[in-house]
């Protein structure tokens, strides 16, 4: 017969569970989940300024801490709202979509992506003409979805693969903080809450 044997907490107990709680929670933040705060509407609708995302890093594989490649490197698919390293210190992220993934063949005619010479749903910006070309091994053509000019220095083009950091999950929280509310929960996007973001 097994007994359920109960005792009150210790103060010891306390520090024990906080600890074990701490540690869990450092590993989903540094393996897992990383939270961003957008700053800018470069790709609204799907993602707008004063939206915080929580970004799934194990989407393309587990990060090496020794270096830019990844442990079970998993490949990316088009239409994947991605964040990207544009900075080779690491400091700089931006969110993109995905639009081209190797061997695709890629180009811009009149405000119009096309890949594999079939139209996409990139919403139309101010580029009128880019390539064609096909994307080479190991990188993925990716854009913003308001983008303005095809520039890697601004994460919109051929970029790496490695320097995709994880796929977009989840919209956690959202607030209009441009907003000329008068208090704080007025700017708050409840609809936005918990979206997905696709």
């Amino acid at each position: 017969m097994i007994r359920n044997r109960l005792r009150k907490w210790t103060a010891f107990d306390f520090i024990e569970a906080f600890l074990y709680a701490a540690a869990i929670g450092l590993i989903i933040r540094v393996f897992i989940v990383t939270p961003y705060k957008v700053e800018d509407n470069d790709m609204s609708p799907a993602i707008l300024a004063g939206d915080y995302l929580f970004v799934y890093d194990l989407a393309f594989g587990l990060s090496s801490p020794f270096s830019n490649k990844k442990i079970g490197r998993k490949r990316p698919h088009q239409g994947d709202v991605v964040i990207v390293k544009v900075s080779t210190d690491g400091d700089q992220f931006e969110a993109k979509r995905v639009w081209g993934i190797e061997g695709d063949r890629v180009e811009i005619k009149d405000n119009v992506l096309y890949v594999n010479e079939e139209k996409t749903s990139w919403p139309p910006g101010t580029v009128t003409k880019y390539g064609p070309l096909v994307v080479p091994p190991g990188l993925v053509f990716v854009a913003s979805d308001t983008v303005k000019m095809i520039n890697a220095a601004q994460g919109n083009g051929l970029i790496r693969e490695s320097f995709l950091t994880g796929r977009v999950w989840r919209v956690w929280f959202s607030t209009a903080w441009e907003s000329k509310a008068q208090s704080f929960w007025s700017t708050v996007r409840w609809e936005r809450i918990f979206h997905r973001v696709h």
